[in-house]
Formats: structure tokens, C-alpha cells, sequence
């Protein structure tokens, strides 16, 4: 009987490891791709799509995606999305959004494969509504079905690396689309 029960903890624990370590080679696997990315993200010669999330009408109750907007008091820009589009590298989705007020601002990188789904998200949001002025950095580690794998965050001083323990701050989700073809706005003809 201690034979078998034996036999299945070492079946049950190498099965455990051989998940971890599937979980390991595509987190791996993000991270060479993630990595591909950034000298082109950081090139400002690279081509990018923009487009705009104006806002207008009574209260900014009014919203509409372009490419092209003419600043005035009667909008306002709430998103700001960036596009690359690299046949040999999939799609690289730049969203910066911001408060009216100016009391937070967000940076979310979406990196999609070749075939449009989405494998990683970093987010970063910049928040005067905390206990003290914070630095939120999250990231998501996404599978090629779409689901989730990892999330991790931390939380820091504003613009600073010192880690703020037990924070408070106004919470905000993170926005991201599992697919290009889910984005607000057309970017393949």
C-alpha cells in the first residue's frame, strides 16, 4: 500500500513539474519575442499608426476613434493608440491614456503574435489618488489560447524603483484586447 501511494506522490510530483516546466518554456518563449520587439519600439524611424480617442459634447459624454483630431476646449483626448505592424514580428499596440484632471496617466504595451493574438501586456500607471503618489507596473503573460499564464505587479514611489509597502491607491483595470481584431480601430486594410 506505502508502494503505491508512494508511486502516486512521485507521479503526482513530476507531472507538477513537467506543468511548471511547460509554464516556464512559454514564459521564455514571451520574453525572446518581447525582446525582439524593443529595438523597434525604441526606434523612432519605425512607421506607427496613431489614432485618438476624443471625447466632446456636454460633460465629454461624446466619444469617437480617429486618426486625426485638431485640439480645442471643446475636446478631449482621453486614449492615444500607437500602432507597428511588422509582418515578421506581429503587432506592437502602444495605449496611453489620461485623466482630464491630470491625476493619472497609463502606459499599456500590447504585444500580439503573427497571428494576432495577444502574448504579453505591460501596463504602467503613474496615480496622484494614493496615499502617496504611486507607480503601478503590471504584467500579464498570456498563452497562445489566450489565457492567462502569469500577472505580476509592483508598486512603487512615483517614478521611483523604491517598492511601497502595503499600498493604497484608486485601482484601475487593465485594458487590453486578446486580438488585433478586437482593437477600437481598423489597422489592416
Amino acid at each position: 500500500m506505502h508502494k503505491i501511494i508512494a508511486s502516486v506522490i512521485v507521479l503526482l510530483f513530476s507531472f507538477a513539474i513537467n506543468v511548471n516546466a511547460g509554464d516556464s518554456d512559454t514564459i521564455k518563449r514571451i520574453k525572446e519575442q518581447f525582446g525582439k520587439w524593443q529595438p523597434v519600439v525604441h526606434d523612432t524611424n519605425v512607421e506607427r499608426k496613431m489614432f485618438y480617442h476624443v471625447f466632446s459634447g456636454e460633460n465629454f459624454s461624446e466619444d469617437k476613434w480617429t486618426n486625426s483630431y485638431t485640439p480645442s476646449d471643446d475636446n478631449f483626448v482621453g486614449d492615444e493608440l500607437q500602432v507597428i505592424d511588422i509582418d515578421t514580428l506581429g503587432t506592437f499596440v502602444l495605449l496611453i491614456s489620461s485623466s482630464p484632471s491630470g491625476d493619472w496617466l497609463i502606459r499599456s504595451e500590447n504585444y500580439y503574435r503573427q497571428n494576432g493574438n495577444l502574448f504579453f501586456v505591460f501596463w504602467k500607471m503613474n496615480t496622484f489618488r494614493a496615499s502617496e503618489p504611486a507607480t503601478v507596473e503590471r504584467r500579464i503573460y498570456f498563452d497562445e489560447d489566450g489565457g492567462v499564464i502569469r500577472k505580476l505587479e509592483s508598486v512603487y514611489k512615483l517614478n521611483t524603483k523604491e517598492e511601497i509597502k502595503n499600498p493604497d491607491f484608486m485601482d484601475m483595470e487593465v485594458k487590453y484586447w486578446k486580438t488585433v481584431d478586437e482593437l477600437p480601430v481598423k489597422i489592416k486594410q
